[in-house]
């Protein structure tokens, strides 16, 4: 009610509904039969897909769809937005998953080697964002694969991971100038945290100061 531009906030709400009604029937529909196979290795032939057409516009210029790669970062099948690396760091449980069960079911490894070409978009992405997300999603599976004592998986996957970063490094100056500029926020110099998180802190201190101002809705 106090928002600066009434009818953008009302309508960004509006769109946020429709996930809830999206998620209802997705429950609905999964309470009557619900194959976690399907969904897993769904979920993982899409994202191999999206993985393979991004990559195909860092390498060639272009994805499938005609799409331009920008010469910095990797946007793929949500060009112009650059949105991939998020949505691939969230998404990241269900390829991994699909993965411990492909190799589960036929006793070969080879299936984790699809995982370095997707963690390679989620860096050339150069989302900091999805980066930290993609570690924080990690931790807590890896905490679920400990718990289950699949130390085996938990290895194969940081080992690739590490693989990936230094791949990505090596091929894009971009990132590794990107990776270098994020590792100097962690110092303690307030301009390096600045910079380190594309002036976030500048829009932090406005939205505290928004909170002082107006502390039930600010």
């Amino acid at each position: 009610v106090s928002a600066y531009k009434i009818d953008k906030t009302l309508i960004t709400a509006l769109y946020f509904v429709l996930y809830a009604v999206a998620g209802v029937y997705v429950i609905r529909r999964f309470a009557k039969s619900f194959s976690s196979d399907f969904l897993f290795y769904g979920i993982a032939a899409i994202l191999m897909f999206w993985t393979f057409d991004a990559l195909i516009q860092y390498f060639v210029g272009h994805n499938l769809f005609g799409w331009p790669y920008n010469g910095y970062r990797l946007t793929g099948i949500f060009h112009p937005k650059i949105r991939i690396g998020i949505v691939f760091a969230h998404l990241s449980p269900f390829l991994i998953e699909a993965g411990r069960r492909l190799s589960l079911r036929s006793g070969q490894n080879w299936h984790w080697l699809l995982l370095a070409p997707y963690f390679a978009v989620v860096l050339l992405s150069g989302s900091r964002s999805a980066w930290l997300t993609l570690l924080v999603v990690w931790f807590v599976y890896a905490v679920i694969l400990l718990r289950r004592r699949d130390i085996k998986t938990i290895g194969q996957i940081f080992l690739i991971l590490a693989v990936s970063i230094g791949t990505s490094m090596l091929i894009s100056d971009k990132l590794k100038n990107r990776l270098e500029q994020t590792l100097r926020g962690l110092s303690t110099d307030p301009e390096a945290i600045n910079t380190a998180t594309s002036l976030r802190i500048e829009a932090w201190q406005g939205a505290w100061q928004l909170f002082l101002d107006a502390p039930v809705t600010g």
